[in-house]
């Protein structure tokens, strides 16, 4: 079911959507190998980077809380400010940002990529399996979210009804898709998740989007990375396809909605910078500095960057605001496993 092992006529004979513009040779590495979960993984736990805002106590019970709301929206609306605040803070406004280029555009790249990947496996009716999976991985994600009396409910009605929706058509449009594959280079980075064994939390979860338009050429290109770290840098040709990218910018430490101006946003960040080493756009390695869970450096070897016979093996390590390491393993895995002391 997970191979990715195919004969180029096998692969024409059965796909439903064409052309495959995401989930193609490029892109189909060993990270896309458990796609499904990696990605449910990524996406869902994205925000638990600060735990200082965001937790995964409850997990599961507050997914019915999430439900309640979605499931009456204009009672959920009422309640949390009204038509207006739903406007100001979620779609119009400075705070609403992050769901016009995570939930929206980044949505959109995850939902393609998913309806290809399930085309690509042979099954029937990817767009409805991609949906499902990506409703319940945003469902996930507004669970993480739901910190009493700090993000406003609306919020999730936002997300849920508006940009996450849009999201699962923005790219069905083939030339829309191809404007930002191929002319912005946008690419998906997921994460490596990591169970740790200690807190029975997944840590090390992230789900980033890159571009790197071939402005001057192949050799150096402008790099911007968008995720809980928005960076901005070079990206630099080494050899063959392989580019290390050094940026710097910001990563979210405090995404409460306590105000609605571009210096209210900025007191939700702080500076970070990270160096990023990718083959054929697929990540290879990446080392953040000063960046999200209070890490003071987090370095993650992807896979199949060290191989040992038949063993792809992915390492996490970082160092926490306690100075105490935290590290990580992944051998053939959706997801590894870890430990903090």
């Amino acid at each position: 079911m997970f191979s990715t092992s195919s004969s180029f006529a096998d692969e024409n004979r059965e796909r439903s959507i064409k052309p495959h513009l995401l989930y193609n040779e490029d892109t189909r590495t060993l990270n896309y190998d458990f796609f499904p979960i990696t990605y449910y993984l990524n996406l869902a736990f994205d925000t638990v980077q600060e735990p200082k805002a965001f937790n995964q106590y409850q997990y599961l019970r507050k997914h019915s809380k999430i439900i309640n709301q979605v499931s009456h929206p204009i009672k959920t609306i009422r309640r949390s400010g009204g038509v207006r605040k739903l406007i100001t803070n979620e779609l119009f406004g400075v705070p609403g940002l992050p769901n016009w280029s995570l939930h929206l555009v980044g949505g959109a790249y995850d939902f393609r990529t998913m309806a290809e990947y399930y085309d690509y496996q042979g099954f029937f009716l990817p767009y409805i399996f991609a949906f499902i999976t990506v409703y319940a991985t945003r469902l996930g994600n507004e669970a993480v979210e739901e910190t009493p009396n700090k993000l406003y409910a609306i919020d999730h009605i936002a997300d849920f009804y508006f940009f996450d929706f849009l999201a699962c058509f923005l790219f069905l449009n083939d030339s829309i898709t191809k404007f930002f594959y191929n002319n912005l280079q946008m690419r998906a980075w997921y994460g490596q998740p990591i169970m740790d064994l200690k807190s029975l939390q997944i840590n090390n979860a992230s789900g980033s989007y890159v571009f790197r338009p071939y402005v001057f050429g192949k050799k150096v290109r402008p790099f911007i990375i968008m995720g809980m770290h928005y960076m901005f840098g070079v990206s630099i040709n080494t050899t063959g396809n392989d580019y290390i990218s050094i940026s710097s910018g910001v990563a979210v430490v405090n995404p409460f909605r306590h105000g609605t101006t571009l210096t209210d946003t900025a007191h939700q960040t702080k500076l970070a910078a990270g160096i990023y080493y990718d083959r054929n756009n697929a990540l290879l390695w990446s080392l953040i500095f000063h960046g999200t869970q209070d890490y003071l450096v987090r370095l993650n070897v992807y896979p199949p960057a060290i191989r040992i016979e038949d063993m792809d093996i992915g390492l996490f390590f970082a160092i926490n605001g306690k100075k105490r390491p935290v590290f990580g393993m992944n051998i053939n895995m959706p997801f590894g496993f870890g430990w903090h002391i």
